[in-house]
């Protein structure tokens, strides 16, 4: 019982690696709009809606797990429907390798700015449960 104690925190620690090089993509969420700036630091960031409705990517975002934009894109209106304030999309690839390759930028980070309505705060978890987790 004592090894079985001692080696919970190792499984976690493992755990969080494995998940975090597994999954595509990041979807980060902030509960309080205050400390947004805070928490872009000096990546670039956008309105994700915008930056998809400009970028001409046929796979612009997390495409290992998305497959095409319009995948992705149903995925931050379901995010704005349930409530989301605002979706970014922060740090994307911009560099001209990749607009000449991919023809557009590409990335693979999310920030979801949380409403102060725990239902709504509820269901932006469960979608983001259910799509980064499956």
């Amino acid at each position: 019982m004592k090894y079985f104690k001692k080696s919970i925190p190792v499984f976690i620690i493992f755990l969080v690696v494995a998940l975090i090089k597994w999954f595509p993509a990041s979807v980060y969420v902030i509960m309080n709009s205050n400390n947004t700036q805070s928490f872009f630091g000096k990546e670039k960031y956008y309105e994700a809606r915008q930056w998809f409705a400009e970028n001409k990517n046929p796979s612009a975002f997390a495409g290992n797990r998305f497959g095409k934009t319009e995948n992705a894109v149903r995925f931050i209106d379901r995010l704005y429907e349930a409530g989301a304030e605002k979706v970014y999309v922060l740090g994307p690839h911009e560099d001209v390798d990749t607009i000449r390759d991919e023809g557009g930028p590409y990335g693979d980070t999310l920030i979801v700015i949380m409403p102060t309505d725990f239902r709504k705060r509820n269901e932006i978890l469960k979608i983001k449960g259910r799509e980064v987790f499956f």
